[in-house]
């Protein structure tokens, strides 16, 4: 009898030392300390999608417009338009066809390689043609309600 209370005192202890060990992790702070996060410089997003379009990020910009709230919009649908309506008509056309040119991976051109010129220019309205492989594209691109370009469709003269 007296040995099988041994077993069972040592048995309880291992189990209690067993816990213990197991709770020392979650009492008191075994975790670093949380760090602050560094920003370089926050935007608010009307200014992050004007530096998009003045550098020509423009598939980020697709992004991005797409998740802008109303206010944004409105703020960098001003600056847009002050922007378009500051330039020349050389500098309307060179912006157009830098546009299409940010496209010319996705839409099968070569940027680097192909000759881009604009055909016509209408408020909401312009078309870029591209000879690519000695045919030649007309690359469509309409303005839409906020002010920015996109590609309507591409057709190929033959």
């Amino acid at each position: 009898m007296k040995t099988y209370m041994q077993n069972i005192l040592v048995t309880l202890l291992a189990i209690m030392a067993g816990l213990f060990i197991l709770a020392v992790p979650l009492s008191g702070n075994a975790y670093a300390a949380a760090q602050p996060t560094i920003t370089t410089k926050s935007y608010d997003m009307d200014e992050y999608l004007n530096m998009l379009v003045t550098t020509g990020q423009w598939e980020k910009y697709d992004k991005f417009v797409k998740v802008a709230s109303p206010e944004s919009l409105a703020k960098h649908e001003e600056w847009f338009r002050a922007a378009n309506n500051t330039g020349s008509e050389a500098t309307k056309q060179q912006e157009l066809v830098a546009f299409v040119k940010s496209k010319a991976a996705k839409l099968g051109f070569n940027a680097d390689k192909d000759d881009f010129s604009v055909m016509s220019i209408q408020d909401d309205k312009a078309v870029v043609r591209v000879i690519h492989d000695q045919n030649n594209y007309y690359v469509v691109i309409q303005k839409s309600s906020f002010g920015y370009w996109f590609v309507d469709y591409v057709y190929v003269i033959k």
